[in-house]
């Protein structure tokens, strides 16, 4: 019975030191696997940090873009505004140009014409034919 108690004993300090290497070796794997983990998550972290930051840069990159382009867009507009406001008052100014240079010959061809109208009533009271008007003097 001492023998067998001894034996039992030895065999259960065996299983205990076995038990004691598995803890061990678990509680080793744990730590392993927690450090591994936290240092995947922080890596994750930092990834997904710079990132975000590389996705904000490209908006605010893009939007300083879209901003300058609106302004070329809008210079442009007002740039083509004042073309076509300039080229409106070169036009006004050619017609009235133009106008001014037809009202010049104006009392003139009122009086050809005033006197043409008086040689046709006169030759129609004399019982003469109507004058035959020529080319050159519709230039007039």
């Amino acid at each position: 019975t001492v023998a067998q108690l001894s034996d039992s004993l030895a065999k259960a300090n065996a299983q205990i030191e076995s038990l004691r290497s598995t803890y061990n070796e678990h509680v080793n794997l744990q730590r392993l696997y927690e450090d591994t983990l936290s240092d995947t998550t922080e890596r994750v972290r930092q990834y997904c940090f710079e990132q975000q930051n590389h996705i904000i840069a490209l908006h605010q990159h893009y939007t300083t873009l879209l901003s300058q382009s609106r302004s070329e867009t809008v210079e442009a507009q007002l740039t083509h505004q004042a073309w076509q406001a300039g080229l409106q008052r070169v036009s006004g100014s050619v017609r009235e140009a133009l106008k001014a240079r037809q009202e010049e010959g104006m009392p003139y061809k009122r009086r050809i014409a005033a006197l043409k109208e008086e040689n046709r009533v006169l030759r129609k009271m004399v019982g003469w034919d109507p004058p035959v008007d020529s080319e050159d003097e519709e230039e007039l």
